[in-house]
C-alpha cells in the first residue's frame, strides 16, 4: 500500500494543482475559453476605449458602384442625333412641293475637332411638269400642238449620305479675340437621282466659321462654306455658296426675373435661343437663290442630352416657304 501511494503521489499532487488553478481561474473569468470569451478577451475589453481616438468603419465599395462611378467620370466622346424635318414650298410654280425627312447622325467628338457622319431618309411629294409638241397636217396647213401636262409625284428613298468634320482653330480667351472653326464637307451620290432624291454626284466644300461674345451671354456667329458640285449630265449644275449669321443668347447664368419667366413658359431647360439670315446660291443655273430667317432653341434635358428645334421662313422663290426640325441629341 505503501509503495502504491508513493508511485501515485507525484501524479496526484500535480491533478491537484491542476484542479485549483483551473478552479481560481473560473472563479475570477466566469467563462471558459471554450464557450465563453478568454480572459485575454476579457482583459482587453477592460481597457478604456475612450483614450483611443474614434476610428471610422473602412468601407469597401462594392464592384458596381466603383464601375458606375467611373463611368460617370468618363468623358463622353460619341454622339447620336435624330432629326426630323417638314418643309415645303412652290419654288415659283402652282403647285406645292413638300419634304419630310429623318436624319440620323453619328459622330465622334475629339479634344479640338469632331467628325460625323449624317444617313438621311427622305419623302417628298410635289408635281412634275412635261410638255409635249407634237405636229400635223389639217389640209394643207402645218398644225403645231403643244400639251402641258402636271403630274402629282410622291417618292421615297435613302438620300445622299454626308461626312462633315469640324476642326476648332482658335478659342476666345485672354490670348484669342473669338472662336474660330475650319469645316470640310463630302456628300457621297447614294441616293436615286431617277426619283429626284439626289443628283447622282459627288459633293465636298471647305468651310470657316466665326463666333464673338459681345456682351455675357450673347453671341454673334458667321459662317460661309463653298461647295464644289458634281456635274449632273442632264443638269447645268453650278457650285454653290452656303453662309449664315445671326445672334445667339446663352442662359448660362440667369438672373432671377429670367429663372421666373422660363419657369411660367415651362421651359427652365431653355440654354440658347438664337436668330439668323440663312443664304444659299443657286446649285443650278436659271433658279432662284435661297434666303430665310430661322429661329433656333435648344434645351438640356440632362448632362448627355440635349432637344433643339429650328423654324425658318422662305424670303425667295428659291426656298422653302417654310421649313421646321426638331431633334435631339445623346452623348455616349
Amino acid at each position: 500500500m505503501e509503495i502504491v501511494i508513493k508511485k501515485w503521489l507525484p501524479l496526484i499532487i500535480c491533478l491537484s494543482f491542476q484542479v485549483l488553478f483551473l478552479s481560481a481561474a473560473y472563479a475570477e473569468f466566469p467563462t471558459s475559453s471554450i464557450t465563453k470569451e478568454s480572459a485575454i478577451t476579457r482583459a482587453l475589453n477592460q481597457y478604456d476605449e475612450s483614450s483611443e481616438p474614434e476610428r471610422k468603419p473602412r468601407v469597401r465599395k462594392n464592384e458596381e458602384e466603383t464601375l458606375a462611378e467611373t463611368k460617370k467620370n468618363t468623358p463622353k466622346d460619341w454622339f447620336i442625333s435624330p432629326q426630323f424635318q417638314y418643309a415645303s414650298g412652290k419654288f415659283g410654280t402652282e403647285q406645292k412641293s413638300i419634304t419630310i425627312a429623318h436624319y440620323l447622325i453619328l459622330g465622334r467628338t475629339f479634344d479640338e475637332s469632331d467628325i460625323s457622319v449624317t444617313l438621311p431618309y427622305l419623302w417628298q411629294k410635289g408635281s412634275m411638269v412635261s410638255t409635249n409638241t407634237s405636229r400635223s397636217r389639217v389640209g394643207r396647213r402645218r398644225v403645231v400642238s403643244t400639251t402641258t401636262t402636271v403630274t402629282e409625284t410622291s417618292t421615297q428613298g435613302l438620300g445622299d449620305i454626308s461626312f462633315n468634320g469640324n476642326y476648332y482653330l482658335l478659342t476666345e480667351d485672354e490670348n484669342s479675340p473669338m472662336n474660330v472653326t475650319l469645316t470640310s464637307y463630302v456628300k457621297t451620290p447614294t441616293a436615286s437621282s431617277s426619283k429626284g432624291l439626289g443628283s447622282g454626284e459627288w459633293d465636298w466644300g471647305p468651310g470657316i466659321g466665326f463666333a464673338k461674345k459681345l456682351i455675357p451671354n450673347l453671341q454673334a456667329f458667321s459662317d460661309i462654306s463653298y461647295y464644289f458640285l458634281g456635274k449632273a449630265p442632264d443638269q447645268e449644275t453650278q457650285n454653290q455658296v452656303n453662309s449664315s449669321s445671326g445672334i445667339a443668347y446663352y442662359f448660362n447664368e440667369r438672373t432671377p426675373s429670367q429663372e421666373k419667366i422660363l419657369k411660367e413658359w415651362q421651359a427652365d431647360t431653355l440654354q440658347r435661343i438664337a436668330v439668323s439670315y440663312e443664304y444659299n446660291s443657286a446649285a443650278t443655273k436659271g433658279e432662284a437663290e435661297s434666303k430665310s430667317i430661322a429661329l433656333s432653341l435648344d434645351f438640356n434635358i440632362k448632362d448627355t442630352c440635349r432637344l433643339n428645334a429650328k423654324g425658318a421662313v422662305g424670303l425667295t422663290e428659291g426656298s422653302y416657304a417654310q421649313d421646321y426640325q426638331v431633334g435631339a441629341t445623346i452623348d455616349f
